[in-house]
């Protein structure tokens, strides 16, 4: 995806520029194919990475912080890894380069080796959305083989949903030493995408592209003083940022500056912004249940009613205002390209992208603050967001032989990623780089905080995508859901009913 090697080179040239205080140009990630970190005996300066490890004793510790990881020596046996190619830096750091996140990652991975005398093997294949199918079969092959090669996979979460259904995967709740109660994993990830107590897949620190597709809103602040609006930030604190506010604040921002007499990508606006998944993430941060786990542990289809009709009128409201261009995020469409270029050239005073676009527009001249997903309403209790799907997610497959290394040394990585790599991302990166105030700081860490995944959300392949209705009909500009919901409302309960036949079986052996 375009998008997603711009904001690779993006990371690279921030990494450098957090550490040199300058503006030094960076390469993409090192993806040559079968790596090993070779850097066991490697050290890191003190002034890389932002050191999280407590020093309070474990007793006073909040115990989902406390290393529980027994003492254990391989005796230097391999631990591999299958990744994505074109996330490659979330693992891959083959040396110390200077560069802030390769060289937090890459003691993360020598410090793992070292404490428990493991070697790290990397086996990258192409996990990008357009090579689901190859990616799929290469694990499938694998398990039907009986080929242990794979350890643990990184993958792209939507890709290997369906994978969960076919028992290619092991169930996570019966690995050892893999404690979901800890800090460093997503426990809401996990709790979504638990059925029948069976867990298959999971992500937290481990993952960089976690955090970097949490969806935001961008605010141009010049354009804010010029436009008199009120204290955004304080809006958000006192629960008011809600999608009327938005409406209210950019519907008729707009100003044809090449006087063509159409709006187009050359024009001002209010608000810039995406269909497909920009407006399907609005179901989380509207807190709409599309299929929630009920009492015996399965999941029930839960998604019509009135709250997703109002989500969808006042969607249709907003994006087709006079004052708000739209493009296509997950496709190559031209003007969607633009859509950062338009924010960073003082054209659109608010944006909807991903949290990691600070490293992409942070080299513009006015200063930008950043906003959670707006609530539907004021009676919302709490901010949602969600992270896309392009986020990288970690499974087993079902052939491995020593479930206990696997892990051990998986909860060893994703501790190690919250103690070394997070601190250097999340707190020099976001929050001191590329954030402009305290305030927007403030706005980052509620945004992580809020990061919200629902079951029907992420088995939405395999149940007939239930959450991409709203978004059909807002680029439709066809303010129906309950007949568009009522069409397919029967199919779609039909193959929850199937995903639950389907852990009944994975659960019965």
């Amino acid at each position: 995806m375009n998008i997603q090697k711009q904001l690779i080179r993006s990371l690279a040239l921030v990494m450098c520029a957090c550490m040199l205080f300058t503006a030094i140009a960076c390469g993409k990630a090192d993806t040559t194919p079968t790596e090993t970190t070779g850097a066991a005996d490697a050290t890191v300066a003190s002034t890389t990475v932002t050191d999280a490890v407590s020093t309070e004793p474990a007793e006073t510790q909040d115990p989902a912080t406390v290393d529980e990881l027994p003492e254990k020596n391989y005796n230097n046996e391999t631990f591999s890894v299958m990744y994505r190619t074109e996330w490659a830096y979330e693992f891959i750091a083959n040396e110390i380069n200077g560069e802030l996140i390769n060289d937090a990652v890459y003691k993360r991975n020598a410090d793992v080796e070292e404490r428990f005398g493991v070697k790290l093997e990397f086996l990258p294949v192409n996990g990008a959305y357009e090579h689901r199918d190859s990616f799929r079969n290469t694990v499938i092959a694998a398990v039907n083989s009986g080929d242990d090669t794979y350890d643990m996979i990184s993958c792209y979460q939507s890709i290997m949903t369906p994978i969960i259904t076919g028992g290619y995967l092991y169930d996570i709740n019966e690995m050892p030493h893999i404690d979901l109660s800890k800090v460093w994993w997503s426990q809401k990830v996990a709790d979504a995408y638990t059925v029948a107590d069976q867990c298959y897949m999971i992500t937290g620190d481990i993952s960089l592209s976690f955090w970097e597709y949490a969806l935001v809103y961008f605010f141009n602040k010049k354009l804010s003083s010029e436009y008199q609006l009120p204290d955004l930030y304080q809006i958000v604190k006192d629960g008011k940022w809600t999608l009327d506010k938005v409406i209210e604040l950019t519907n008729n921002v707009y100003s044809d500056l090449n006087g063509d007499g159409k709006k187009d990508k050359n024009d001002s606006f209010g608000f810039v912004s995406a269909y497909d998944n920009h407006i399907r993430s609005y179901t989380i941060s509207s807190a709409i249940p599309v299929a929630p786990r009920g009492d015996d542990g399965y999941l029930t289809l839960a998604f019509g009613g009135e709250r997703p009709q109002t989500l969808v009128e006042k969607l249709i409201a907003l994006h087709y205002a006079p004052g708000t261009l739209m493009g296509y995020g997950a496709t190559n469409d031209p003007q969607s390209g633009q859509i950062p270029t338009v924010f960073t050239e003082n054209r659109a005073l608010m944006m909807s992208w991903y949290l990691g676009n600070a490293a992409v527009i942070r080299d513009m001249e006015a200063d930008f603050g950043i906003l959670p997903y707006p609530k539907l309403d004021e009676n919302q209790e709490t901010y949602s967001t969600v992270s896309l799907y392009q986020l990288s997610m970690i499974c087993f497959p079902n052939t491995i032989k020593d479930t206990e290394m696997c892990g051990m040394i998986a909860e060893a990585m994703c501790m190690e990623s919250y103690h070394e790599v997070i601190p250097s991302y999340y707190d020099l990166i976001l929050k001191a780089k590329n954030v402009r105030d305290e305030q927007s700081a403030e706005m980052v860490d509620l945004i992580r905080e809020s990061i919200t995944f629902d079951p029907g959300w992420v088995y939405g392949t395999v149940i007939g995508s239930p959450n991409q209705i709203i978004e059909n009909l807002v680029e439709a500009n066809n303010p129906n859901f309950a007949s568009a919901f009522k069409a397919q409302e029967k199919a779609i309960n039909k193959k929850v009913e199937q995903l639950n036949e389907t852990f009944k079986k994975l659960a019965e052996g």
